[in-house]
């Protein structure tokens, strides 16, 4: 009996259904079968008793219930599930009407009255399908004071208490194979949720790798912090660093560090992450090219080359801030900087200052205008100190009023701790965003970095 069962309401089940269809046809295989066998229990009673027309509307009523099974087995899902709410909902109030009060199956429509609220996501559909039901259980209610009974028969009286335990019954189907239907469901989503943050959990640890360690990147200067927060497990921000040596005494050379943020957050934003470092190694370290606009004027020629090549969005691209400290041989430093949408901040003579970048970003090609990108140098002093950033920051949403956090804010919080150490900055950064942002799910993938030189 189990092995029928199973094979019953699993007909029509297909591998490519999402996994709440299933559950609709699963469900409503059960209904209809169980519905079948209730009415096939009533044969051999009107069998043995002759009564002809009882025998026929109880076969009639069986075949009722079974066709939506049939309509799920050749693939007709939506069908079958309006079949079900409205044919047997006729039956029954036919039913009711012909046989009378006695009977007592108007209660079934009540058990079927919830159903569409099951098999419906459209609430259109679903209680449209149930003011239908109401119409019809009103319309059998004022059947029994206007309308005689065609058929009757002195059995029928011992028939109202069945036909009202059948209602609990099949209400009693309809509740629990729901509620079944509803645990294997969550079950299912539990496990994928798992299977998937496994892999973002392991694509994180690739992106890390790739990105390189924070420590090792710090140690290059006298002091610096990096805060970097991912909205999801894996990011569509990142930063990159490298240096290099311009003789064999390496006593000149180019320390280059960058802060860029890729279009989209997540999986897809990750997967800009790696292709963007990936270009930036064969720029700077294969190609030696290490002027800041250069740079972004070569990843730009790469990426939007790349991106066209699998017919990406016109918009999809990564903007970017290179900063490039030079110390030449005879002990002089210099910082060149170029950006790509975002503005570099740095503290010098105890002030904050703002360099504007370039209004293009790197990749896209939704601009009629050709990029040029332009290097800024500027003449290091003793204890400045340089901000590069992502606008994730200033653009999360948060405070009492559920605002963005702004760029105003945030260069003001920027200019606020910089007289602290760097490490204890990132700390007073870390709260500052959490303070902001609260219970609020964070808005993009947030990435700050600030440097001594």
């Amino acid at each position: 009996m189990r092995e029928l069962w199973l094979e019953v309401v699993q007909t029509g089940l297909k591998p490519e259904l999402q996994p709440t269809d299933a559950q609709k046809i699963r469900l409503l295989n059960g209904i209809s079968f169980v519905g079948s066998l209730v009415f096939g229990l009533y044969l051999p009673v009107f069998l043995v008793l002759q009564i002809k027309f009882s025998v026929a509307a109880t076969f009639f009523g069986c075949l009722v219930c079974l066709f939506p099974i049939y309509l799920n087995h050749i693939g007709k899902y939506v069908l079958a599930r309006f079949f079900f709410c409205i044919a047997i909902s006729i039956y029954l109030a036919v039913i009711g009407i012909l046989f009378g009060k006695e009977v007592g199956m108007e209660h079934s429509l009540f058990a079927l009255g919830v159903t569409p609220l099951i098999f419906f996501k459209q609430k259109r559909a679903a209680f449209g399908l149930i003011l239908f039901t109401i119409f019809l259980f009103a319309l059998v209610e004022l059947s029994f004071y206007h309308v005689t009974p065609l058929f009757t028969h002195p059995v029928f009286d011992y028939f109202y208490v069945a036909n009202i335990l059948i209602t609990f019954l099949l209400l009693f189907v309809t509740v629990n194979g729901f509620k079944f239907e509803h645990e294997n469901y969550e079950e299912v989503i539990e496990r994928k949720n798992a299977n998937i943050t496994d892999s973002l959990r392991y694509a994180q640890r690739i992106q890390k790798a790739i990105l390189g360690n924070e420590e090792e990147i710090l140690c290059n200067f006298k002091e610096g912090f990096i805060f970097f927060q991912p909205k999801d497990i894996v990011s569509g921000d990142f930063f990159w660093f490298s240096q290099v040596y311009f003789n064999a005494e390496q006593k000149s050379s180019r320390r280059i560090l960058i802060a860029a943020d890729c279009t989209g957050h997540g999986v897809p934003g990750a997967f800009m992450t790696v292709m963007g470092n990936a270009l930036l190694d064969e720029i700077v370290n294969e190609k030696c090219i290490t002027d800041p606009h250069l740079i972004l004027a070569e990843l730009d020629k790469k990426v939007v080359a790349t991106l066209q090549k699998q017919n990406f969005s016109q918009n999809d691209g990564m903007d970017m801030v290179i900063l490039a400290i030079e110390e030449k041989d005879d002990n002089t430093k210099f910082v060149h900087w170029a950006g790509a949408k975002n503005p570099l901040y740095y503290i010098k003579n105890q002030q904050i200052n703002e360099i504007k970048g370039d209004k293009f970003p790197i990749g896209g090609n939704t601009l009629k205008h050709t990029k040029v990108f332009q290097t800024h140098t500027l003449a290091l002093n003793e204890g400045d100190i340089f901000y590069l950033f992502s606008d994730g920051f200033q653009d999360q949403f948060g405070g009492k009023d559920n605002k963005k956090y702004m760029v105003k804010r945030f260069r003001q919080f920027l200019f606020g701790i910089s007289s602290l150490p760097l490490s204890e900055q990132r700390e007073r950064l870390a709260q500052e965003f959490a303070d902001w942002k609260g219970r609020r799910e964070q808005t993009d993938d947030v990435l700050v970095m600030g440097v001594r030189v």
